[in-house]
């Protein structure tokens, strides 16, 4: 054995020879460490293909490495495996521990410059590994806590060579598995039922996987505790050589943005249904519970009306026909099941487990024969403090209600109050004006007739109570009704006053925003409808609104927190800010520190920074653009280029484009955008500007300097052809025809030196 062969032999580091023959990869040699690392004797491995000296290699690590060899073959550069985990066996085939190793691929070359071998080499990286993990740790913990401030958003990881799912706190959170829970990669025959949500995530991370796709889904999960609830999922797959080595994204729950989504567009056919004449209360509450039922599919929903103090079905689509007639007319009292209960103390009755409470007991052997196991009632009351009906939901398992049915339940009542008090409103306009006077007064629906000019005529006390502060005279009567109406509304209202009288008795429905004192607005759903006098002249409106406030407050809010992300993920690669006027503070993405190296620490950081950071020159114009836009109310974008300094000293040029969010008055509170480096296109413009510049010189020079010498040329030649001269002036001639070509040289020559600055 030679030196040269002792030392490969003795090294520390595992290695092993191979020959470039692809796809087999012969083991050429290996060293004392390799086998013992292996556990393996020499004869084991030398003169083996790669994948027959490593049958206990998962296959996806040794798919990777041979693509990775095939890369050095075909480019001859050195390259390395992702960190993998793998046993060290002792040389009896013991198992001593799991370890994390990398792959080192070093190409030898031969005297014709061709690969003639590939030395590997196998380092154990497990220290590196437990430290990245530890310092992940904490990093995790910063990210995540900064995460749920802003969103329930969830990271999650596959990591395809070691064949290891992970999740983050706020993961197993929204899928509400333990803390201590490890997912599987398999994990989504457990969180995905079989059908459109299951087979569209399995195509994206397919996709992924294949084509190192990147994917964004809104799907429906069932959680570990048997609920159905909304996640947005996105995910990334990270490609070595053409071997997908890992997908990782993150999760977010929008349940409560498609919940609340799915509600208000039920709830606005519902109120447009309802102002229809030929609509009966029956086929509203009908439509309205199988909305609910879609949107939560484990609740079964029944409004029961109360006559003569005794339980009368009004509508219960999913219940079984035969337990709605076992209940039909039972008197409400102090243990009548949930509902006559509900009724008689005036109170809502939750009973989490039919099967065990008293107030059931005369009645949960029918309830339990038709499966339904729990059953909450709340009353439904009108403005006399008198139950007209409750609202129940039945579910096939024990359970009590969590937070978010008890929003939807509160929700569902107000609405179903509100159908049955308008609907009781259409009726009395429909029989008696006076009566109508004396209903309208109790409402908690407003109530308001204007003159074809828009001047009130009447207003109800509802709508005295929340609007009246507007007007500086307590009576307003006479006063027009837009000025209530924020501005961006008003052409809306003009328009639908203008479709009810040309459709009159048609009831027009319209959403607005109208001020509030706390220079909030309100939101209200009104009917506008037109009424004529005994000869049909058109003489009023009549309209009839629903404040829809605290309904709009979760979706406002929801969209205010979407709306940052949204525009920071359109605008990635740039520096997003988001400037609040009112309190002067700007608060940049994190595309600020990428493109100008400043560190934002959450500190306040007021419009004057980011002035004073404007090229001197480029300075008092910006200023004087950006104060322009933000005081003319119809301004909504402003945009701007100018030099920006970076914290290297030097200067950016930049394009900023900024979205003016104003109040009610036209005020400008709060400016969304983005600054753009165009340094490299500024650059490039002028390099062409200064081509184009040597161009034209070049042209000039072609078609002025060359024609002086070029026609003495032409002129020397003439007067030797076409003249006789002595031998003393032919020479002359031909002396000064030497020095025009020589003038004529230099010039082309210089016209060549300007064309190669130009190329």
């Amino acid at each position: 054995m030679n030196d040269i062969s002792k030392v490969f032999k003795g090294m520390s580091t595992p290695t092993m020879v191979l020959v470039p023959d692809a796809p087999v990869f012969t083991v050429s040699n290996v060293n004392d460490a390799c086998l013992a690392l292996k556990g393996k004797s020499e004869e084991d491995l030398v003169g083996h293909s790669l994948a027959q000296a490593f049958p206990d290699m998962p296959t996806s690590l040794r798919d990777v490495w041979i693509s990775l060899l095939h890369q050095v073959q075909k480019d001859g550069l050195a390259n390395q495996t992702p960190v993998f985990k793998m046993a060290s066996v002792r040389p009896t085939g013991t198992k001593i521990c799991d370890k994390f190793y990398m792959i080192s691929n070093t190409p030898i070359f031969s005297d014709q410059n061709e690969v003639e071998f590939i030395v590997a080499q196998i380092t154990d990286v497990t220290n590196a590994v437990d430290f990245q993990r530890n310092e992940s740790i904490t990093t995790n913990a910063r990210l995540l806590d900064e995460t749920q401030r802003i969103a329930r958003v969830g990271g999650w990881e596959a990591d395809l060579i070691n064949l290891v799912l992970t999740w983050s706190d706020v993961t197993k959170e929204i899928f509400e598995v333990p803390r201590d829970y490890t997912p599987t990669v398999e994990f989504h025959e457990n969180f995905y039922k079989a059908g459109p949500n299951r087979e569209r995530f399995i195509t994206a991370i397919n996709d992924a996987v294949l084509h190192g796709d990147f994917f964004d889904l809104e799907l429906i999960i069932h959680t570990a505790k048997g609920n159905d609830r909304w996640i947005r999922i996105t995910g990334k797959a990270e490609l070595v050589g053409d071997v997908c080595t890992r997908v990782y994204g993150a999760v977010q729950d929008i349940h409560e943005r498609k919940t609340v989504e799915d509600i208000e567009h039920l709830e606005k056919i519902i109120l447009e249904v309802q102002s229809g004449a030929d609509s009966s209360i029956q086929n509203l509450l009908t439509q309205y519970l199988i909305g609910i039922e879609q949107i939560f599919p484990q609740m079964k929903c029944a409004v029961t009306g109360i006559v003569n103090n005794r339980l009368v079905n009004w509508s219960s689509p999913s219940l079984p026909a035969d337990y709605i007639a076992s209940i039909e007319n039972i008197e409400i009292g102090s243990n009548a099941g949930s509902c006559g209960t509900a009724a008689f103390f005036k109170q809502k009755v939750v009973v989490s487990d039919i099967s065990t409470d008293e107030r059931w007991a005369d009645y949960k052997e029918d309830a339990l024969r038709f499966g339904l196991k729990a059953c909450w009632s709340h009353p439904i009351m009108n403005s006399d403090d008198e139950v007209v009906a409750t609202f129940a939901v039945y579910y096939e398992k024990i359970k009590a209600p969590d937070e978010d049915e008890i929003k939807v339940i509160d929700r569902s009542i107000s609405i179903i109050k509100i159908i049955l008090e308008n609907r009781q409103i259409h009726d009395e306009l429909l029989a008696s004006e006076s009566r109508l006077r004396g209903l309208v007064e109790a409402q908690t629906n407003y109530v308001i007739r204007t003159n074809l000019d828009g001047n009130y005529t009447y207003y109800n006390k509802k709508y005295e109570e929340d609007f009246g502060w507007f007007y500086e005279n307590k009576n307003f009567i006479g006063v027009n009704s837009i000025t209530a109406v924020v501005p961006a509304y008003r052409k809306q209202v003009t328009d639908t006053i203008v479709m009810c009288i040309k459709k009159p008795g048609s009831i027009c429905p319209i959403e607005i925003d109208q001020v509030m004192q706390d220079d909030k607005v309100r939101s209200v759903y009104w009917h506008f409808v037109a009424l004529a006098d005994h000869v049909s002249n058109i003489v009023e409106i009549q309209c009839i609104g629903i404040d829809l406030s605290e309904r709009k407050q979760t979706e406002n809010a929801l969209r205010k927190s979407n709306e940052r992300y949204e525009l920071i993920n359109k605008a990635t690669n740039d520096a997003t800010y988001d400037w609040d006027l009112a309190n002067d503070h700007i608060e940049w993405g994190d595309g600020f520190v990428r493109l100008f190296g400043f560190e934002v620490d959450g500190s306040p950081y007021p419009a004057e920074k980011w002035l004073q950071q404007i090229h001197p020159a480029d300075r008092q114009f910006t200023e004087e653009s950006l104060d322009v836009s933000l005081a003319d109310p119809r301004q909504l974008k402003w945009t701007a280029k100018y030099r920006f300094a970076t914290a290297n000293g030097l200067y950016s040029f930049v394009e900023e484009t900024g979205y003016i969010r104003r109040n009610r008055t036209g005020k400008a509170v709060r400016m969304v955008g983005v600054l753009r480096d165009v340094t490299d296109r500024v650059r490039y413009i002028s390099e062409i500007e200064e081509r184009n510049k040597k161009l034209k010189e070049i042209a000039w020079m072609q078609s002025h300097v060359i024609r002086a010498p070029l026609a003495r040329v032409m002129g020397l030649v003439d007067l030797l052809k076409n003249y006789s001269n002595t031998e003393e002036e032919t020479l002359e001639l031909l002396e000064h025809l030497l020095a025009s070509a020589n003038s004529l040289d230099e010039i082309i020559r210089d016209i060549s030196a300007k064309t190669e600055q130009v190329t």
